[in-house]
Formats: C-alpha cells, structure tokens, sequence
C-alpha cells in the first residue's frame, strides 16, 4: 500500500519510478492507494493528479493480475473522480462506507500494530493511548491509519532511546510501551512561535526558506482537506 507521500516525488520521473516500484512490489497481488483525496493537489502543481494518471497506466500494464483498492473520504474520492474519470472506470462497484472507529477499537488496532513488532502496551500506556483516541476521532483531519501507524513506529523509537540509557533491561521490559513512548504531552508553542524562534537565529537562510515552504505546503494541504471522515473502500 501507499499514500500521496509515498508515491509522489520531487519531479515527473521520481513519481513515475515509485508508482512503477509499488506495482512491481505488488507481484500478482493487491494494491491500496491510501487517503486518495490528499492526490487532488491542483495548489502544488497538480503532481498528485498526475501520479493517478500513472496508477490508472500501471493498473492497465499489469494485465487484470493486480486488485486495486482505493480508500479515502466520501467527498474527497468523490471529487477525485470527477477529475479523473479514468480511474473512476476501473471501478465496477459503488464505494463501501465503512463509517469511523471508536477510540476503543483504534486502541484493538494500536495493541494489534505493536504485537506485530513484538511489542505489548503498558497499563498506563494504554489508558493514554485511549485518552488521545477520543480526542482525534473528533477530528476531522485525522488519518485513521497513516496516523496511527506513524504513532506507534514513533513510540517504539522512543521506547528504544529510552532502553539505551539504561544499563541492565528484562526482555519483558525490552517489549513495552510505556505511556512516556507516546509523547502526547504536547509542545503548547504554536506554529508561528516557532517559525518566529527559527527566524530569529542568525544565518540559517536556505533552512528557514526550505521549512517556510513546508509549512505553507502542509496549511495549503489541510485547507483542501477539511473535509467528512467517512472512509470509502472500493
């Protein structure tokens, strides 16, 4: 599987090489094109709705030997094929509304995500995990399962920067997340204070444009992207 920041690249060629490389990484199987509204980037040079027009070419060059699966928001796969009717077509079937998660089952889904790395939460872990889960499935902005994969990948880099410092550590300590690996205790510093900080240090100018550029990016990105929460599974 893959989502827009998997898929489109710096240029033309770079996006073209990663849609090639998820097809071919594929082999005989299924592909899932994750969150596609996030592709319909006509702001950033349309670079998005061109990596479609790659997928739509992959899909046909692969034969009928790959599945396709599209997931997104109601309105934004909407959206997306009206502009581009060509992947529309290769779907036979009207979009499944799978609705949103508790917060109870995104911790089932976390827990599941862990194990699979052969870690396990710890109670007070698990309490924070929940407690943050009910407060993101009232967002509206919040990618069920690139920001939940994000997260745990995040804690079990946290967990072992933790380990390190320490001298002797059990296996069963080795294997848990506690609720420090999480990091929900948020900087209260807003965006601007910290641009505002970055552009007060002196020199640093090809850094300050570069990370602007991103922030301007990632507003422009939300900006389209206000939008409902249900996820399509085609």
């Amino acid at each position: 599987y893959a989502d827009y920041y998997q898929l489109v690249g710096n240029t033309s060629d770079a996006t073209f090489d990663n849609v090639n490389h998820l097809f071919e990484m594929a082999a005989d199987g299924v592909v899932v094109i994750e969150n596609i509204q996030e592709f319909d980037d006509a702001n950033a040079y349309s670079m998005g709705l061109e990596a479609i027009d790659l997928i739509v070419k992959a899909y046909h060059a692969a034969a009928g030997s790959i599945i396709l699966v599209v997931t997104g928001t109601q309105e934004g796969i909407k959206e997306v094929f009206e502009k581009k009717k060509e992947l529309k077509r290769l779907f036979l079937f009207d979009p499944i509304v799978l609705g949103k998660y508790s917060a109870e089952e995104l911790v089932q889904i976390a827990k599941g995500m862990a194990e699979s790395e052969s870690y396990i939460f710890s109670e007070d872990a698990e309490h924070a995990l929940k407690n943050k889960m009910e407060q993101l499935v009232a967002q509206s902005d919040f990618k069920y399962s690139r920001d939940l994969k994000n997260m745990i990948v995040s804690a079990i880099r946290n967990a072992a920067n933790r380990l390190v410092k320490k001298r002797h550590v059990s296996m069963t300590n080795a294997m848990q997340l506690l609720a420090e690996d999480l990091c929900f205790d948020e900087s209260s510093e807003t965006v601007e204070e910290l641009l505002e900080k970055l552009n007060s240090l002196i020199g640093l100018k090809e850094a300050k444009k570069q990370v602007s550029s991103i922030v301007n990016a990632i507003r422009m990105q939300k900006e389209g992207g206000n939008r409902r929460h249900e996820h399509i599974l085609l």
